[in-house]
């Protein structure tokens, strides 16, 4: 385990953001307070420090394919402008993880537990919680909660937890899902994400249940134009997770075709050439679980994970008229992102920007519309 600086590591941003990580990675050794009583955050427990969770639904470890993951922990809840700086708090952290059948790793079923002082980012080589085990996919809990000077909250779940993935030749990172204590009720949630143009993209959806009880629903594959293609039901038991390689529409236990170029078998009907949506619904009654969406261009050994957009299920308000009284178009929202790249070129690598958009949940009821063939003139 290792630690640097959050602010040094920003203000050297301008550097190469690789050099200054590693320049400035050091042993971590420090712990700073004895755990206290466990607790979730609920009414009786509301002014005092909290457990909260969040999870990552997919890690792998498979060194003989060149396949590494490594975990970031922010350690970002202090008091005051400087209440970092006199190592008063700190956040505390307890790592579980689960192989894909849902066995725990570690003793009592905890990989690692240890105290962070404020502004000190953690980076965990998944390898060093491993211990013997050389190989390993599934899914991981991080419970976290604040140890300082008063009572708080963690500010950003969000920002609590990431996990990168690693090959040879590419990496890519994102957040861990937040699971706050209010979601862990069964009850159903909508899940969904658009996938990009199968023909071109080589997708397997991971799902981890990162919680005590059985999660059971359906996963949809929905094509480009709404139809359903394909419908599979599922059920993990607790903590175990499952691969669905989007291409065949079928369930898969081998991860390594997902990241590693050449590696995949391409033998076979494509489920549709186009893009589409994925969903999950659960079964009332049934635990939600967690997902991350691995994509790769076929032929290219670069990859990205994304993650889908949970949402309650509820009955649909009235459609209101989507056009004012002067007949102009109403927009309801926005979708923006910080950066967009047309042909590109940073450091030797060309960059290009393509969006993938789909319908998840409706807000408002549907209006269908028969369509109107005129066989005039």
């Amino acid at each position: 385990m290792k630690r640097l600086s959050r602010r040094n590591f920003l203000s050297s941003a301008s550097a190469s953001v690789g050099g200054v990580a590693l320049s400035q990675l050091i042993p971590f050794t420090q712990a700073i307070a004895s755990p206290g009583p466990r607790h979730n955050c609920n009414s009786k427990f509301a002014n005092s420090e909290c457990w909260l969770d969040v999870c990552a639904p997919f890690l792998v470890e498979a060194p003989e394919s060149g396949i590494r993951s490594e975990i970031f922990l922010t350690s970002d809840t202090f008091v005051g402008r400087t209440g970092y700086a006199d190592v008063a708090d700190a956040t505390e952290y307890e790592i579980y993880l689960y192989d894909g059948g849902g066995k725990p790793v570690g003793q009592n079923g905890v990989a690692k537990q240890f105290i962070v002082p404020a502004m000190q980012t953690t980076v965990l080589n998944l390898s060093e919680l491993l211990g013997e085990q050389k190989t390993f996919w599934g899914g991981m809990r991080v419970r976290l909660r604040p140890r300082g000077r008063q009572s708080m909250h963690a500010s950003d779940l969000f920002s609590s937890a990431f996990v990168r993935w690693q090959t040879e030749s590419s990496f890519d990172n994102v957040h861990a899902n937040p699971d706050p204590w209010e979601w862990k009720r069964p009850h159903s949630f909508f899940y969904s994400m658009p996938f990009p143009p199968l023909e071109q993209y080589e997708c397997v959806f991971s799902l981890f249940n990162p919680n005590n009880e059985r999660s059971a629903g359906t996963i949809t594959l929905h094509a480009e134009t709404g139809e359903k293609l394909r419908e599979l039901p599922y059920e993990l038991p607790p903590h175990a997770s499952l691969l669905l390689n989007l291409r065949r529409g079928e369930f898969a236990s081998d991860f390594v075709n997902a990241f590693v170029s050449g590696r995949n078998n391409h033998a076979g009907k494509l489920l549709t050439p186009a893009g589409g949506t994925l969903a999950i619904v659960n079964q009332p009654g049934s635990h939600k679980s967690f997902g991350y969406l691995l994509i790769r261009r076929s032929g290219s050994s670069r990859f990205s994970v994304e993650h889908p957009i949970h949402q309650p299920p509820f009955k649909p308000l009235a459609v209101p008229a989507p056009f004012d009284v002067t007949g102009r178009f109403k927009p309801k929202n926005i979708l923006f992102t910080p950066l967009v790249f047309r042909a590109q070129q940073i450091g030797g690598v060309t960059l290009d920007t393509r969006f993938h958009l789909s319908s998840g949940a409706p807000i408002e009821e549907f209006l269908w519309a028969k369509p109107f063939i005129s066989d005039a003139g």
